[in-house]
């Protein structure tokens, strides 16, 4: 069965499970393209937020035209970017409470990072490089190589945006004796760092219908944008107390509150990062700040040819096109995030000085009145009071940002923020299946869907058991704490224990492609091996990294992202599922127990969600057994 047939039925099976028939016009991809109705039962809701969601993100099929108006909605962007000046959003400071807000919001930006009662500003060139690092996605020049942080600062090319970053990262690495003996090595091998001016545009996979505009970065210049968005993100923890660890989870409190009694409101911004402008920020921010953004900024984006056929159809297409960015950055770039959450969280604040709002308001925090932050901000997820919405909405536009006012609620019993969505104040987030091509694609949705019957007290019997009968090897029943990609989790052990008392099954185990992980990673995920297997392996991984290496490892390189604590923490590569490939254990695993995590991998129920849950997985793998 392809894709598109498996999709088809396996959403013909939720359908009559959910009771739900969705728009006459609407598809699997987009239910109900005329909007839904927001006076509904909670239980309804519910259901139709399952049925809207469960393809919504789908990485397998996709719209024919979602690569061409995803990049045309960036270039509409940046055309809107380039149309903005500083006279224009002057004469918006003249305009009563929208004026009275952006004035208010400057002051704000100007008190957290030009400071000028201090001595020095909040950031400073010596504060970025103290910062400073690689991320873990791919740059500019790198090729083929793997994008592992010993290969960025020992042996692959090395790009900058400018003559001065370049200059700027070789004076960087001279101050570590580890660091620039790693830097002569790679320069030896490669050459001294180029200059390139430009980002490499990439659509990445986001749903049936758009695709998510990346643009990838110069290696150097990423290196300081994110010891600038470091330091931006340790300014707001100071003045404002927006901690990026645990903002969604503060947001999704107030969402869940707005949804409840009304209180607060959550804005949602089309393309937030792709309207912020040079010239909205250079007229919002302080000089002491917006120097960094002009130079650690990437200037052009450069269109593929291949991106250029996708959209365009034209099989001639031979050559890039070099875009000029008129936006202060996209998504890619380091400081883009804490950037676009610092001028956010200020607008905020102006908006609710000029309505005489406080920022704080006593709140119950596990049985104690504490005092609470009234509103939160994460990147473009917003959440303010309702009696805010108003003009938080009318500031936002005449800044030239896009209110999507079919996600942003300030009126009725739903409330959405950062991945959470509350009707009434129940939890109605629906199950995301975004790939369904791999029998491990099958378990997980399995897995999720059950769970989520088992919450929302609504039976999935056709669905869970067409998945079930799509999948095509061995169907292994493992414990809960398990990833859902291993096999079917059962909240009860389906077999007694041994004389040990030690549960044993056979799931699925990840096997890493490649070179494009680590050893240490390999360990970690494949399960720590000993003895003379373990040293055939470590032997087998050095021997591809030795010929990735061309025979010759930098070892400065080596040692400093052993010092970087890669190795301990095993997150020198940034692992997706799509990369992994799987075997059925030859040998059984054991534990001593078969129940929930501690660490959340597996939330623990209620004692009644449990039993349905319990009662789900049993009859569907009865079912399938007895068929």
């Amino acid at each position: 069965m392809d894709s598109s047939d498996f999709s088809s039925a396996l959403y013909a099976c939720l359908q009559l499970d959910l009771g739900v028939v969705g728009d006459p016009q609407g598809s699997r991809f987009d239910p109900f393209p005329n909007g839904r109705s927001y006076n509904l039962s909670v239980d309804r809701f519910a259901r139709e937020s399952l049925l809207i969601s469960v393809f919504k993100k789908t990485e397998v099929e996709s719209d024919a035209l979602a690569e061409e108006n995803t990049l045309s909605e960036f270039l509409t962007a940046n055309a809107a970017c380039a149309s903005q000046t500083r006279d224009g959003l002057l004469k918006h400071a003249f305009e009563g409470d929208v004026g009275y807000a952006i004035s208010n919001a400057r002051n704000y930006l100007d008190t957290w990072f030009a400071r000028p009662c201090a001595d020095a500003p909040a950031i400073t060139m010596a504060s970025i490089e103290v910062a400073a690092g690689f991320g873990p996605g791919r740059s500019v020049g790198m090729g083929s190589k793997p994008n592992g942080l010993y290969f960025k600062v020992g042996d692959s090319p090395l790009t900058a945006g400018s003559e001065f970053v370049r200059s700027w990262y070789k004076l960087s690495v001279s101050h570590n004796p580890v660091c620039e003996a790693a830097e002569m090595a790679r320069t030896a091998r490669w050459g001294e760092p180029l200059v390139c001016e430009y980002g490499n545009l990439a659509l990445a996979l986001k749903s049936y219908l758009r695709r998510r505009i990346t643009i990838t970065e110069p290696s150097a210049s990423t290196y300081f944008q994110l010891g600038l968005g470091r330091c931006m993100e340790g300014v707001l923890s100071r003045e404002v107390g927006i901690n990026f660890s645990d903002e969604p989870h503060h947001n999704a409190q107030l969402a869940k509150e707005g949804s409840m009694f009304g209180t607060y409101a959550t804005v949602d911004l089309k393309q937030c990062s792709d309207y912020i402008s040079k010239a909205l920020v250079g007229f919002m921010f302080p000089k002491t700040l917006t120097r960094w953004f002009r130079v650690l900024r990437t200037g052009f984006a450069r269109i593929s040819p291949s991106i250029l056929k996708a959209v365009r159809g034209s099989e001639d297409q031979r050559e890039s096109v070099t875009v000029p960015l008129h936006m202060c950055s996209t998504m890619g770039n380091g400081f883009t995030f804490p950037m676009q959450t610092a001028l956010l969280a200020a607008i905020v604040l102006g908006v609710y000085k000029t309505l005489g709002l406080e920022r704080c308001s006593p709140a119950y925090q596990n049985g104690v009145l504490e005092s609470r932050r009234d509103f939160g901000v994460f990147g473009d997820d917003i959440v303010i009071r309702t009696e805010a919405y108003d003009l938080l909405c009318r500031v936002l536009s005449a800044c030239g940002l896009v209110v999507n006012f079919g996600k942003s609620f300030a009126e009725g019993n739903f409330r959405e923020s950062c991945g959470h969505d509350y009707y009434c104040g129940q939890d109605v987030r629906g199950v995301y299946i975004k790939r369904y091509t791999r029998d491990q694609d099958l378990f997980s949705a399995f897995n999720r869907l059950a769970q989520w019957s088992a919450k929302h007290n609504q039976p999935l019997v056709r669905t869970l058991s067409f998945i079930l009968h799509s999948v095509e090897g061995v169907i292994p029943l493992i414990p809960p704490d398990l990833a859902v990609t291993q096999g079917i989790r059962t909240p009860t052990p389906p077999i007694e224990p041994d004389e040990n008392g030690m549960y044993a099954y056979w799931p699925y185990v990840p096997k890493l492609k490649g070179l494009k992980y680590d050893y240490w990673t390999t360990l970690q995920i494949g399960g720590l091996q000993q003895g003379a297997k373990a040293w055939k392996r470590f032997q087998a991984w050095l021997g591809d990294l030795m010929r990735y290496c061309d025979g010759s490892i930098n070892e400065p390189a080596a040692l400093k992202v052993l010092l970087a604590g890669g190795v301990r923490r095993s997150n020198l590569f940034d692992i997706k599922e799509g990369d992994l490939t799987y075997a059925l254990a030859r040998s059984a695993h054991l534990t001593p127990r078969w129940g929930y995590s501690e660490d959340g991998t597996f939330p623990r129920l209620g004692t009644v969600e449990f039993d349905r849950l319990d009662s789900i997985v049993e009859f569907a793998i009865g079912s399938f057994i007895e068929e």
